[in-house]
């Protein structure tokens, strides 16, 4: 009697488990979990790097090779801050990203700008997929209004890594980016580690 009991159990639990039910295009599930992760990118730092780990997971599902499917391209980071973004090729799988934005809130402003190097690597299960990586310095001017001291301000030399997607459309010449970029700042009075950096970027293609 208990061993027919496991053997129900058991069926029961294979006719619920996803793991169990076919994949009908091991390809159209990663795209899918891509898309997901583009239109509901977290912005804060826990789901941060949650991202993270979901990007690294899907890196180890592919194979890795090298190409380029674009010269130079302009556009928008839709992060923190809202910023203008170039990016241009010097090579098959290297390329240099140059980025300024702007954020206030209440009586603080502050304007960044960033200089990336970044690496890419092709993903051959997906056409025109590739996953990123590098790092590159940059500078962030605050100021704000003190009710102590009036008028204060000040830079930070900051230092962030890259690690992200990018995937570019093929008779469309739009591309489009996920990354995290954790920064250290070094000076200006903020300085510190900030993990819960990272944009959803769209650029047009120029040539």
């Amino acid at each position: 009697m208990h061993r027919n009991l496991r053997l129900v159990q058991t069926q029961t639990t294979l006719k619920l488990n996803p793991a169990f039910r076919p994949c009908h295009s091991t390809c159209t599930k990663h795209i899918l979990f891509i898309v997901n992760c583009v239109f509901f990118f977290p912005l804060n730092q826990l789901k941060m790097k949650n991202t993270l780990f979901v990007i690294i997971l899907l890196i180890g599902s592919f194979g890795v090779s090298q190409a380029q499917d674009y010269n130079s391209a302009i556009g928008l980071r839709l992060g923190y801050p809202l910023s203008v973004t170039y990016k241009t090729f010097i090579n098959e799988s290297t390329a240099i990203e140059a980025f300024a934005g702007f954020r206030s809130f209440g009586s603080y402003k502050e304007f960044r700008v960033n200089a990336a190097y970044l690496i890419h690597n092709e993903m051959e299960s997906v056409d025109r997929l590739k996953w990123y990586y590098g790092a590159g310095p940059g500078f962030a001017f605050y100021s704000y209004n003190s009710s102590f001291q009036g008028n204060e301000g000040g830079v930070s030399i900051t230092i962030s890594g890259y690690v992200g997607l990018e995937y570019t459309l093929d008779e469309t010449p739009i591309s489009f980016s996920v990354d995290w970029v954790p920064t250290l700042f070094i000076g200006g009075g903020g300085s510190g580690f900030g993990g819960g950096y990272g944009a959803l970027a769209v650029r047009y293609v120029l040539n």
